[in-house]
């Protein structure tokens, strides 16, 4: 009998661990959680080696993007807007990411740039997330 309390005790544990996801705490709600839209997905031309493209982070900012080599791209800055910060998340590779944070609402933007396998193209990512 004390097994299965044991069990039982334990499985509920691990289930509340798992469902009690991390929240963005902002302003005055101490476990205000962000709902985040769908990501907007634009596909354009990769820019040639050597040289930078500024790409936008819906609106949150822009990032200006250079292409080191055929498969490497780097954040050479990220420029958020008034209201907005910015964190380099990923800074090179074949993918970079940043984040940016609205210090009044709360509100997040993930930016993310992908370079395709043959170099020829970059998928650009956003996502919203708001209360």
């Amino acid at each position: 009998m004390f097994r299965r309390f044991c069990l039982v005790f334990g499985s509920a544990a691990l289930a509340m661990t798992f469902l009690a996801g991390p929240s963005f705490a902002t302003g005055t709600a101490p476990h205000a959680k962000l709902t985040c839209d769908p990501a907007t997905k634009t596909k354009g031309p990769a820019p040639a080696v050597g040289s930078q493209a500024t790409f936008q982070a819906g609106s949150a900012g822009s990032v200006v993007v250079k292409r080191a080599d055929a498969t490497t791209l780097s954040v050479v800055s990220a420029n958020p807007t008034a209201g907005w910060t910015q964190q380099v998340a990923s800074a090179s590779g074949k993918r970079v990411r940043v984040a940016f944070r609205n210090a009044g609402t709360g509100e997040l933007e993930h930016f993310g740039l992908s370079l395709s396998a043959k170099g020829t193209f970059v998928m650009s990512s956003t996502s919203h997330c708001h209360h």
